[in-house]
């Protein structure tokens, strides 16, 4: 049989969250294709982690000054021409030709009104790309929407309606993705890929990361900060809401600190060009009790991360992977959320009363929607491992649909 070769596009570096997503599926295909190569396209190849069979490259982005390079680039690989990869378009194109499938990864939303910088230049085109060489493409369970935009949105119809599976991982999206009435693709809602993996598929931690956790009876509590880039990114004095932000977050730590007798350690979600460590560095830098504040360092990885969280008590997420990580161990958690993925996530595991709008948190609001967690922490723990299973089950289905294709292309070697 052909060597089985996968590319998946639309990758997203810098982020522990999107990273957990992705290991998940590429863990999923090896455990049943155990040769398989993949190609990832990334935005930032030197901050995506390594794995054995995975060459990294960066995304192309097109323009009105690369189209031309991008026909020449196109016309070279329907020729079979090798050898001659000029730019990142020859390597995006070879790299399709070569592969089974096609493979747009988990993460997002990034198709949709929130962020439509890169929207039809990176992602659209790289999914569009893939359907000119006629090869198979999935849409492997990201957040999608909200899709207000009507000239978008014939583009977004055009490209998406040609791909042969989507799969959405929270139910808002799959309404935004319904709105476009697309009549091609295989259709699911799922769950995010990172279920997929149970934590206990994960090498120990290092000692000096348990040694951050601590031991003994103090209540221990995770947390994830945002910065203004994600919490007020459609504002125009973000600086502003953000000093406010750092603020309440700061003094309802203190105030948790002071009730509980607890300690914070953070888990910094994001590294390289994007890195969240400053923003946990002025929060901690704004509280009373910066002793019992602790931030894990930045090189820790999801798997690490996920293994760590395990001997946590409490979670407060301001990252939505983050909060992922902690449901996956059955930690109660209070979700700051920014974006609709959260909303739905905290609303799947029934804990919709605990998760408060970044853009309308104030000291108190989330001091007093922490404590109430922590009052009901022991049945709100066990209203999460009933749902879990039901998730993993959901998460699932997005390697399912994965499968199919694989298979429906093997059977055309």
């Amino acid at each position: 049989m052909k060597e089985l070769i996968f590319s998946i596009i639309n990758s997203h570096a810098n982020n522990r969250g999107d990273e957990a997503a992705q290991k998940a599926l590429i863990l999923m295909i090896r455990k049943e294709h155990p040769g398989c190569r993949f190609n990832i396209f990334t935005n930032n190849p030197s901050a995506l982690f390594e794995m054995p069979g995975i060459a990294v490259k960066r995304s192309p982005v097109i323009s009105k000054k690369g189209i031309l390079a991008f026909i020449a680039a196109l016309n070279r690989v329907r020729k079979g021409i090798k050898g001659d990869r000029r730019n990142s378009f020859d390597d995006l194109l070879y790299a399709i030709k070569e592969s089974s499938i096609v493979i747009s990864s988990p993460g997002g939303p990034y198709i949709g009104d929130l962020y439509t910088d890169h929207e039809i230049s990176e992602h659209l085109f790289s999914i569009f790309c893939a359907h000119l060489l006629k090869k198979p493409v999935m849409i492997y369970g990201p957040s999608m929407g909200p899709f207000n935009r009507k000239f978008r949105n014939m583009i977004r119809r055009h490209i998406l309606g040609r791909c042969r599976a989507i799969t959405v991982r929270d139910g808002i999206s799959m309404e935004h993705l319904r709105s476009l009435k697309l009549k091609g693709p295989l259709t699911a809602l799922t769950a995010d890929s990172a279920f997929q993996v149970p934590v206990a598929e994960f090498s120990q931690a290092s000692p000096a990361n348990t040694d951050l956790i601590g031991k003994g009876n103090s209540l221990k509590i995770g947390f994830t900060a945002a910065a203004a880039a994600w919490n007020f990114r459609m504002e125009k004095n973000k600086e502003e809401l953000e000093e406010k932000y750092v603020n309440n977050i700061a003094a309802a730590l203190d105030a948790i600190i002071e009730r509980t007798g607890g300690r914070i350690i953070c888990f910094p979600q994001l590294y390289g060009a994007e890195e969240d460590l400053v923003i946990h560095e002025r929060i901690g830098s704004s509280m009373k009790n910066p002793g019992n504040y602790g931030i894990l360092p930045k090189t820790a990885d999801s798997d690490e991360q996920q293994k760590l969280i395990a001997g946590l008590d409490l979670f407060i997420g301001n990252r939505y992977h983050s909060l992922i990580f902690a449901l996956k161990n059955t930690i109660p958690c209070l979700a700051v959320s920014y974006e609709h993925k959260t909303d739905d996530l905290m609303a799947r595991f029934g804990m919709s009363g605990y998760c408060v709008k970044a853009a309308g948190l104030t000291e108190g609001l989330l001091t007093e929607r922490f404590l109430a967690l922590a009052e009901k922490a022991g049945d709100i723990k066990k209203a999460i491992a009933s749902a879990l299973e039901k998730t993993v089950d959901a998460a699932g289905i997005n390697h399912v649909f994965a499968e199919k294709l694989i298979r429906e292309a093997v059977e055309k070697q």
